[in-house]
């Protein structure tokens, strides 16, 4: 099995290399292995650039599989934070196009509604490492208006419907 990882940072910050303790972990925990995948960041680089470089990183694993030594169905996606929003939005891509899909999602902490609208966001604005600020800064960052923040590529978790899956050994 492999899992195409793309990595969190509020779609801004944030490397295969800030994150290549965790990936190795998880190589190591679901005996398989992780392709890191380095997509350009906002705001150089804003919605869909990061999305279409994930898709693009999950499409070269899977027509590459074999000579990857991966079996081609047991191709996964996965990330944190941001990276959780990349995987899952590209589940709804591929399924609103009706593409093949990732055998399943590890979705760690994903954004899924920068709309930033539920009770949640407000009383929990303050006090954490990540404030409602910072959302606010890094969504800004990604998306070029707000009319985006209503994009289904943004990620809703009900949209993406049967492919989502529990990833494990």
């Amino acid at each position: 099995p492999a899992v195409v990882y793309f990595h969190g940072g509020g779609w801004v910050v944030g490397s295969i290399e800030t994150h290549e303790a965790f990936t190795g972990f998880l190589a190591k925990e679901l005996n398989a292995k992780i392709f890191s995948v380095d997509y350009r960041l906002a705001p150089e680089h804003p919605f869909p650039i990061p999305l279409a470089d994930c898709e693009a990183a999950f499409n070269w694993v899977k027509d590459n599989a074999l000579d990857l030594g991966i079996n081609p169905n047991r191709v996964s996606v996965g990330g944190d934070s941001a990276g959780g929003n990349l995987a899952a939005s590209l589940c709804i891509k591929r399924k609103q196009e009706e593409l093949s899909m990732p055998q399943a999602q590890l979705l760690i902490y994903p954004v899924t509604d920068l709309t930033l609208k539920h009770p949640s966001m407000d009383e929990m604005a303050e006090g954490f490492f990540l404030t409602k600020a910072s959302m606010e800064f890094f969504r800004d960052q990604y998306l070029e208006n707000d009319e985006l923040t209503k994009d289904p590529y943004k990620c809703k978790l009900e949209d993406v419907g049967e492919s989502t899956k529990y990833l494990g050994a």
